[in-house]
């Protein structure tokens, strides 16, 4: 039987998810091993394509923000992600259960270690637990405007950090069941073997300058530059795991 587990999202120590400051976590401390690679598959929902127009290159660019801002998340972990391809939705309101269905019966998608949509107008996360190269590493992500988190915030272009925190919080739970700290992370990902380094580096749709993969038109990746980043985070939204 599914049960639902309601996981808040406070401002945590150095050891959580997101820094008690509202700035960017430094996990500098955490004991970090070799590498591993995460090839991830982007979905938009109807909501994020009218957004834009629905036009692709305006979609790429936005999830380009996006995954940048994760990547500064990622890449403190030894974490490698990989666009590995970003695609349409069709619907608005799309459950997790729905997202699961397309991503099982979509013929020729691309190969890759979880499935996440972005939502419009959605409060959150939600992912089925230890899913993370199963068949049911699916998740949603999204942020909902309300005045009392940030009254110009209409969706998550306006403020990716924000929406990069929840994103990451959701995804490293693809692999938990509970709350985790930064190390605990750390020390899964070498049972996960599918996060191995793969034998061929991924073909990706996006090329995240920063990642640490040398991608198209690349000569080389060292990962984020070495500056202090300050991300004003506002009151963040509960993260809903399935399981």
């Amino acid at each position: 039987m599914t049960s639902i587990m309601v996981l808040p999202l406070p401002r945590v120590d150095e050891k959580g998810l997101l820094s008690s400051s509202g700035s960017l976590p430094d996990w500098s401390d955490a004991k970090r091993k070799t590498p591993h690679y995460v090839e991830v598959l982007l979905a938009v929902d109807a909501g994020v394509a009218r957004h834009y127009g629905h036009q692709r290159e305006r979609i790429r660019a936005a999830m380009l923000t996006l995954m940048h801002a994760v990547n500064l998340y990622a890449f403190q972990l030894d974490i490698r992600l990989a666009i590995v391809d970003v695609l349409p939705v069709r619907g608005y309101n799309v459950t997790l259960e729905q997202f699961l269905d397309w991503r099982l019966t979509t013929e020729d998608l691309v190969p890759h270690d979880v499935a996440i949509l972005i939502r419009h107008r959605y409060e959150g996360g939600i992912a089925y637990v230890n899913g993370v190269c199963k068949r049911t590493a699916v998740g949603i992500a999204g942020l909902l405007n309300r005045r009392n988190y940030c009254p110009s915030l209409q969706f998550f272009p306006e403020a990716p950090y924000e929406y990069a925190s929840v994103f990451f919080h959701e995804l490293s739970h693809f692999g938990f069941d509970r709350e985790c700290s930064a190390q605990a992370l750390i020390d899964l990902l070498p049972s996960i073997e599918c996060l191995g380094e793969p034998r061929r580096l991924p073909r990706t749709i996006l090329p995240l300058c920063g990642n640490g993969i040398v991608e198209e038109d690349e000569d080389c990746d060292c990962g984020p530059a070495r500056r202090v980043f300050t991300i004003p985070m506002k009151e963040l939204l509960p993260l809903v795991i399935l399981r």
